[in-house]
């Protein structure tokens, strides 16, 4: 999850093994708020709107500043923007360094916040894998309305897609589901400040086929990940880790700096 419970070391695993693939059938191509913050906020959102969540603030024009380290290029940075909210949902758009950015579509219910869309951009550019993926059902939420010490929840998404690889179109479908556990609250210390958090445990599956050139190949990335959401604040840090086909990837979000109208 980037700034979200989604993880980002899943396309950056896809990728990897599509580029495996691919050389193994062909041959290889020639701050505003910066700060410390302590608060011990009651976990519960004071609002009756369909969008209103008390770990990620969903007012338009907010921002936040993210660094990832442990991709394979090294780090990147990018800007989180809410850009848009309806009655029933909202988009954030992220802007990475590079500049390429990508937009996240959110349905707002009365049991909390669910994405709509699968990973994150920053994994795609550093693996150099141009990708196009759809969510074609969702079920459960990512962020409840209101997260207590105990409480864990799960959802799950099917998804689509296609990935351009050396000049290759690579098919791809599968199912990504997560088990959330709320751990209660901890102070983390990232360069956005130091905050009093509610700390999440997540473990999932991501079940997936990949076609390239005709040929079908089933694969199941095990994927863990904790993050950190600080009342009022949103997503402060978050640590990934999954493995696929003895490809490791380990990744580390941070707030930089934000900015809630």
């Amino acid at each position: 999850m980037n700034r979200r419970v989604l993880p980002l070391v899943v396309l950056i695993c896809v990728s990897m093994l599509a580029c495996s693939l691919v050389n193994s059938i062909t041959p290889a191509a020639g701050n505003s708020n910066q700060g410390t913050q302590a608060v011990n906020t009651p976990a519960q959102s004071s609002s009756s709107e369909p969008c209103s969540n008390l770990y990620y603030p969903v007012k338009k024009g907010a921002t936040w500043t993210y660094m990832i380290s442990g991709l394979p290029t090294g780090t990147s940075t990018y800007v989180d923007t809410v850009t848009d909210v309806r009655s029933d949902g909202f988009t954030d758009t992220a802007v990475f360094d590079n500049k390429l950015t990508r937009s996240s579509q959110w349905s707002c219910t009365a049991d909390g916040l669910l994405e709509l869309s699968l990973g994150n951009a920053a994994a795609i550019t550093a693996t150099n894998t141009q990708a196009q993926f759809t969510v074609t059902k969702s079920s459960g939420v990512t962020l409840p309305s209101n997260i207590a010490a105990g409480q864990s929840w799960s959802y799950k998404l099917d998804i689509q897609g296609t990935m351009s690889l050396q000049n290759n179109a690579v098919q791809t479908q599968g199912t990504t589901s997560y088990q959330i556990n709320a751990l209660g609250n901890e102070s983390v210390t990232v360069p956005g400040g130091t905050f009093n958090a509610m700390k999440l445990q997540i473990s999932g599956t991501f079940d997936i086929q990949v076609t390239i050139q005709g040929a079908a190949m089933p694969f199941s990335i095990p994927i863990t990940s904790t993050a950190w959401y600080a009342p009022n604040v949103g997503m402060v840090k978050q640590v990934e880790s999954a493995n696929m086909a003895g490809n490791a990837v380990n990744t580390t979000t941070e707030l930089q700096s934000y900015n809630i109208p």
